[in-house]
């Protein structure tokens, strides 16, 4: 689209000839037709404008720069918005064919926030709420003495948070007798009967407060997979026969004529609907959303495709994150020291920030996402060498290779596994048909989607029936990041009732969880109450109490995750918790240099070469044009910016052409925009009208859904009755059996503590007839810290906490600790059983103690071999027999990181478990005496549990137990290192073969 000459804003005096730019550009169809329907108040502005109206000229020059942006929006910006970017079906095949020709189909739907505020006038009616179904919100939880409400606003404009209301009889009754749909006539009549004392006239009341609140929920609000909000809530007022209802009557005729009215209409039907519709909500300018689609099916080369995948490999190798995102493995660490592996929790219970572990606390916070670790490591140390070189070279673009991206990847413990599925955004870059076709093009990387519909499902609707059955029928086949897991849509009310706009996409799942919203009974629909979370070693899992599996939640919109209700983002991320993400390539350290170079991969850009401007590099506000002009061309010669830039983030960039004056305007105006917030431009490199030659040099992006080749992992063992439910109460308070102290302090103070001083204490507390069962672990969270337990006998415990106390006023005075903290006690009775067996387990954890405290004070002896022995001597005793405790130890198969250097700690480990003589390697070594003896009593300790266990049918079978008995003991011992704990189960391993060779080489072999 040809444009009129740009003027010069510099000039007010020349303020006719922007008056005369806007009337021509105004006169064109395609731009008022697209800016009517974004912004009702400029086009009635510009019209006024074009009939003679004359503003003063600083508007006038506002309204040049909008236009301005919209054009550039309209032709060089693909996003989906209104009428300036439609969406069109793409199939992979043997031919090209670029979609965008001809009329786009236009649908438009009533604005969700201005849906909201009817429905909220609807809900003022006594009569309607009397007939209406209303149920509890399902995001409510009581919390104490108050009942908190988490989610949306019922205020169009409202911040998303928290509503908090008491916890009073009635409202109790409203919580029991509304956990399913009920008219809300209804639900008056039954606490009427329950509370006779109060009035009818106050309980209708009461029910009105608490939908405006939230906590309960009618059936007028839209689920989010409800495509046609305002056709919901007509269906829903003419199931109530609300036109006989006087106060609302009125407003039902508008919304059946507004539902008739809107739909697939002309656009110029569009101004007279909105003044209908501001008359009956002026709470945003726009009510009315257009969405459009081109009738016409694209088609790229199967090649793209593959390119598509290849892409999107690489990224995944080239994540920060390999083993999945930090915040959730930190909450799962949480999980595991709050309830222990095995255990399950109930959602409630989980984020109870009092009694349980709340949310990650990022969320709802001020910085929505964890802060980024500042600390380089090695793969941001190969990123900062990459962009230096390329600096240094004056390369625009680096090449990365197959070793490369497999160094970035090499700090992944484990195999890499890729999320299930996700989408990739992309731009396709050729000068003609026949260069895609023949295999000439760039797939240039323009973003990616948290799952494989999240993109494309809120147009899903808006495609022809067969297409929409095809991809429904792929999306069902989309895998799962867990085997037998079951995918479930999630379907949730957005923190603002304006994102409801970009939320909604139809049910294509066969299971869908709704959270915050009413909903009917229905096939495939799960609740949140049967939901729970558990835990293994590896990992969380959003698990089905009812159907007793994994549920791994799916979004089906773009929307921001901060935008969510947390406890949706927070099952959401648990389902992702330990994949490496199909995400942006992130430079991480290396984003704060002024320059980084374009990186490819094959025949596809992964991220752009973009340059940082900085302070001062251009003029100000007040400077002149022409001075400010004459700077960015210094700026460009001098940094080599190319002739096509993009400005902004995300979605929302401008791609400017810097040899043409209107653009140059427009990025001023960002630029200047930059700067009053204090922060640093940056700009990237665009695309060519050549790169978009096989379009007819229209912008587009491609968005392709991505399923992982990786098999799934494997399903966990995890028992969901309620013998592995672990309930608030769970846990000994400070007071009670058990003393729970936590020693904060310098970590190489640890052993020290233990050899030289914990025997003191031990002395003390037998000269006061309180010696206690006692036993410690090592730990890093919160920070560094001994954790001691002691169990005394109750009529000990005063004096217990007593000697305690004087004893680590000793530790500190000395420098040795830093506090001492008196905690709950939560054993981990899932892992380790109940009742009798938690007794024999800690009489274990006691013996462990020991022979660690008397291992650790064998300074000669090398600390992991004699810890590999001990492991072998803890094995056999819990596996009963040698041959059993050997051949479990083979088959646990560690991966040493460094297993050729470990030959000799294996030959002295060997000789030092020498069972069939009684360790007299070890017993003739100094200190070796009291380790055998300590291993002799914990194999008592041990054997005994093991009979409890076997007499349990409830409780773990040993074998189950001796991997978290032999973790345990390497932490008590050498501390919490995996590399460590690796070598030390390699040298275990290593004595278990010896044993074996020497068990089945012939006679007259053996020494």
């Amino acid at each position: 689209m040809a444009l009129p000459s740009w003027p010069d804003l510099s000039d007010e005096a020349q303020v006719e000839q922007w008056c005369g730019w806007l009337t021509e550009v105004w006169a064109r169809p395609p731009v008022a037709e697209a800016v009517r329907l974004a912004s009702p108040v400029l086009a009635q502005r510009l019209e006024a404008l074009c009939g003679g109206h004359r503003p003063r000229p600083a508007q006038v020059r506002r309204m040049v720069l909008s236009v301005a942006r919209y054009v550039v929006r309209m032709q060089r910006r693909s996003t989906p918005f209104g009428l300036f970017a439609g969406i069109a079906p793409l199939r992979f095949g043997a031919e090209v064919t670029a979609a965008g020709a001809g009329e786009p189909l236009v649908r438009t739907r009533a604005d969700a926030a201005w849906l909201s505020t009817v429905i909220a006038r609807l809900e003022a009616s006594t009569e309607v709420l009397r007939r209406v179904p209303v149920m509890v919100n399902d995001l409510a939880a009581v919390r104490g003495e108050r009942v908190v409400v988490s989610g949306a606003p019922r205020s169009p404009t409202g911040a998303p948070g928290q509503v908090s209301l008491r916890h009073s009889r009635v409202v109790a009754g409203v919580l029991a007798a509304a956990r399913s749909p009920i008219p809300g006539g209804d639900l008056v009549a039954k606490l009427a009967a329950d509370m006779p004392h109060l009035s009818t006239a106050g309980l209708e009341n009461l029910l009105a407060e608490l939908v405006r609140c939230g906590l309960l929920v009618t059936r007028l609000r839209p689920p989010s997979t409800t495509g046609d909000g305002l056709a919901h809530v007509y269906a829903c007022l003419r199931d109530i026969d609300a036109e006989s209802i006087d106060d609302v009557a009125s407003l039902v005729a508008e919304l059946h004529e507004l539902h008739a009215g809107l739909g697939v209409i002309d656009v110029w039907d569009v101004q007279s609907l909105r003044r209908r519709m501001r008359a009956m909500a002026a709470v945003v300018e726009q009510p009315i959303t257009g969405d459009c689609r081109f009738d016409v099916t694209a088609e790229l080369p199967v090649q793209i495709a593959e390119e598509a995948a290849a892409a999107a490999s690489a990224l995944v190798r080239a994540t920060p994150h390999p083993a999945g995102d930090p915040a959730m493995q930190e909450f799962h660490a949480r999980f595991i020291g709050h309830y222990g592996v095995g255990a399950w929790v109930g959602l409630d219970e989980l984020t109870d920030p009092t009694t349980g572990l709340g949310f990650p606390p990022h969320y709802g916070a001020d910085q929505p996402y964890p802060a980024p670790d500042p600390r380089v490591d090695s793969r941001g140390e190969r990123l900062l060498a990459l962009a230096q070189q390329a600096a240094l070279d004056g390369a625009r673009e680096v090449e990365l290779d197959e070793g490369f991206l497999d160094g970035l990847a090499a700090e992944a413990q484990g195999p890499l596994r890729p999320a299930p599925h996700a989408e990739l955004c992309a731009e396709v870059h050729a000068p003609s048909s026949a260069a895609v076709a023949g295999g000439d093009f760039t797939l240039a990387v323009r973003g990616t989607s948290r799952s494989g519909l999240a993109l494309s499902g809120r147009f899903i609707d808006l495609l022809p029936l067969a297409e929409r059955e095809r991809l429904v029928e792929r999306y069902r086949e989309l895998p799962t990041a867990v085997d037998g897991a079951v995918a479930a849509q999630l379907s949730f009310t957005p923190g603002h009732p304006r994102s409801a706009n970009v939320s909604h996409a139809p049910r294509v799942l066969p299971r869908v969880l709704p959270l915050g919203e009413h909903t009917e009974a229905e096939r495939g629909q799960l609740l949140a109450d049967d939901l729970a979370v558990a835990a293994d070693a590896q990992r969380l899992y959003v698990v089905s109490r009812s159907h007793g599996g994994v549920v791994e939640p799916v979004v089906a919109n773009a929307l921001a995750r901060h935008a969510w209700p947390s406890l949706a983002r927070l099952l959401t991320e648990i389902a992702r918790s330990t994949t490496a993400a199909v995400s942006p390539f992130a430079w991480g350290a290396a984003s704060c240099l002024p320059y980084l170079p374009r990186l490819r991969y094959r025949r596809s850009i992964l991220c752009p070469a973009r340059w940082r401007l900085p302070s001062g590099a251009l003029p100000g506000r007040d400077a002149s044009q022409e001075a400010w002009e004459y700077a960015l061309a210094t700026l460009r010669e001098q940094l080599d910016l190319p002739d096509w830039i993009s400005v902004g983030e995300s979605d929302r960039l401008l791609r400017l052409n810097l040899d043409q004056p209107m653009d140059r305007t427009l990025l001023r105006t960002h630029l200047d925009q930059v700067a009053e917030r204090g922060e640093t431009a940056t700009v990237s490199e665009a695309p060519t009208p050549t790169d978009l030659g096989w379009t007819g040099e229209r912008a587009h992006e491609i968005v392709v859904p991505l399923a992982t080749t990786t098999p799934p992992a494997s399903a966990p063992a995890l028992r969901l009755d309620a013998s592995h439910r672990i309930g608030r109460d769970h846990g000994a308070l400070p007071g009670q059996r058990v003393v729970s102290a936590e020693l904060y302090g310098h970590p190489g103070h640890a052993d020290t503590i233990l050899i030289h001083y914990l025997p003191r204490l031990l002395e003390e507390l037998g000269c006061r007839r309180a010696q206690p069962m006692w036993w410690f672990l090592r730990y890093r969270h919160p920070s560094p810290h001994l954790r001691l337990r002691l169990h005394p006998s109750p009529e000990g415990y005063g004096a217990t906490v007593q000697a305690l106390g004087d004893w680590a006023h000793d530790l500190r005075s000395r420098g040795l600790l830093g506090e001492l903290a008196v905690t709950t006690y939560r054993p981990e009775t899932i892992r380790y059983g109940t009742g009798a067996a938690l007794e024999a387990a800690e009489s274990v954890f006691a013996a462990d103690s020991t022979a660690a405290r008397a291992q650790i004070s064998a300074r000669h002896l090398h600390p992991r071999v004699v810890t590999a022995a001990s492991m072998v001597d803890l094995a056999t005793a819990m596996a009963g027999e040698r041959a059993e405790a050997m051949h479990w130890l083979l088959e646990r198969r560690p991966v040493p990181s460094r297993g050729a250097s470990l030959r000799e700690e294996v030959r002295q480990a060997v000789e030092l478990f020498d069972p069939s003589q009684e360790y007299a390697a070890l017993r003739a070594l100094p200190g070796g005496e009291d380790i055998a003896d300590s291993w002799e009593k914990r194999r008592r300790a041990a054997m005994a549990y093991c009979r409890r266990l076997q007499q349990d049918p409830t409780a773990p079978a040993p074998a189950g137990v001796l991997g978290s008995l032999l973790h345990l003991h390497h932490v008590r011992t050498l501390g919490i290192d995996p590399d460590s704990e690796r070598e030390t189960e390699h040298i275990a391993r290593a004595v278990a073969l010896a044993w074996r060779a020497r068990r089945t080489a012939p006679r007259e072999e053996r020494p």
